[in-house]
Parts: structure tokens; sequence; C-alpha cells
């Protein structure tokens, strides 16, 4: 279906039509396609990276609002939960940002010497074409520190609320503390 704004008086916008076929063709990764399309502008080339301009190591900077957990420490791997699913993020990753949901940060240190796992409630990823990985989150505790029993309470506490809520903000409010505490028992239980 087109949108309303491409039609007038049941006439179709052609030109919008055409523009986007062509952003679409930009979007598969067909730039022979573009350029004959005039999209791309003469000796415009697509970026690229050579051995020689690899990073050395995938520096992370990993935070919540009450402290800093890696700041631009060199490591090998980190395993981030989100919205789509696990995600490994080693050296020369595609640059994306990421929502995070609640679940398990792992980070290899350099070499895969030890492993650092951080149960974390929501935030945000960032890795950008230099092999940088920033990390912010709205809570940040190391996977050890967590409490079975509380976490236990809280998803019993939290399922209640959710039974009994009356309105659909209500509903939610308890809906994202169920998966905080569901994902955190999972975290305890080494199944994140």
């Amino acid at each position: 279906a087109l949108p309303i704004s491409c039609c007038w008086l049941g006439v179709f916008d052609t030109a919008y039509l055409r523009h986007t076929k062509m952003m679409n063709l930009v979007r598969l990764g067909q730039p022979l396609f573009a350029r004959r399309a005039g999209l791309m502008a003469a000796g415009h080339t697509q970026a690229q990276r050579y051995y020689a301009d690899a990073p050395q190591g995938l520096k992370l900077f990993f935070s919540s609002p009450q402290e800093n957990i890696a700041t631009g420490d060199t490591v090998q791997m980190v395993t981030i939960p989100s919205s789509e699913g696990y995600s490994g993020i080693c050296e020369n990753h595609v640059p994306m940002i990421s929502e995070l949901v609640p679940g398990v940060v792992t980070v290899q240190a350099e070499g895969g010497k030890s492993e650092e796992k951080f149960f974390i409630s929501s935030g945000f990823a960032v890795i950008d074409q230099n092999s940088v990985l920033s990390i912010s989150a709205v809570e940040a505790v190391p996977v050890d520190q967590l409490d079975k029993v509380a976490a236990q309470q809280g998803l019993d506490s939290a399922e209640k609320s959710l039974s009994n809520a009356k309105n659909d903000l209500r509903k939610a409010e308890a809906q994202v503390q169920v998966d905080v505490h569901s994902a955190m028992i999972a975290a305890i239980d080494g199944s994140a």
C-alpha cells in the first residue's frame, strides 16, 4: 500500500515511486545500479578498510550511572543481550547501535584468560568503525553479587502486580519488572 502523501486525487506521484525504488536499490547494497540511476556522485566510492588500518583490539567503555566498569580497556570479546538476541562483539565488528534488554553482559579479557559477567537491566551499546564499544546500562551488577532469593521474591511481587494491574500503564510497568526479575534469575542459574 502506498502512503497517502504520494497520492493526489488518485494519481500516483511517479517521482516519489521512482525515488523509493532507487533508495531500495542503495539499501540492498547494489551500488552499480545506484550509480547508473544517478544516486552516487561521480568518483564517489564506498568506504573500505585495509589490513594495515585495522584497530589493535576491541576498546571497551562500559558504564552505569553508579560507576564506570571499563574505561578504554582492551578486551577480546563482549557478549551483549540486545533486542535481537545475544550478540558477540569482537575487534573489527561492523558499526551498529543496539538497544539492550535485561540479561548478562560477558566481557572476555585479552587472550581469553578471564571472563567477567554483569547483569544489566537495560541500556544501549554502540560499536564504531574503530573497534570502540560503548555500553551505557541503566543498572549493572556483577552476576556473582545477585541474590536469588531476593530476585525470586521480586518476581513473585511483580507477577502479583501484573495480575492486579487495572490499566495499561500499570500492566506495562509490572511486565518490565517481571522481565527484569526473570532475566536476573536466569543469570544466577547460568542459563543466560
